[in-house]
């Protein structure tokens, strides 16, 4: 794959990962001193995600990069319900992600 791992930070950009074991693919990389993740434009889905947040969970990792992938309300839910103790940023932008709709105004 064509990770980098440099500099406390590990980022795969725009290379769709497909249906790869995403837990063994973790299990690959050096984690000593990393405190940002980004993987990007990777079409990384809700299951893959949830398995990275579980594994990243007992690190050191701050921050959290997931922008242009297909994530959806789901993971967002399950983020929400999920302890992460050293996680202090999660970025989501550009998923698959809808706000709420009302028809009258929720004032």
């Amino acid at each position: 794959m064509n990770t980098t791992n440099f500099n406390r930070c590990i980022e795969l950009v725009s290379f769709p990962i497909g249906k790869i074991d995403i837990e063994c693919y973790l299990k690959l990389l050096k984690w000593e001193n990393t405190e940002v993740v980004k993987l990007v434009k990777i079409g990384l889905t809700d299951e893959q995600a949830k398995t990275i947040v579980d594994f990243i969970s007992s690190k050191n990792v701050e921050t959290l990069v997931l922008t242009n992938n297909l994530l959806t309300e789901e993971f967002c839910k399950y983020l929400l319900a999920k302890e992460t103790p050293y996680l202090k940023n999660i970025y989501l932008a550009n998923n698959q992600i809808f706000g709420q709709k009302s028809k009258s105004d929720l004032n």
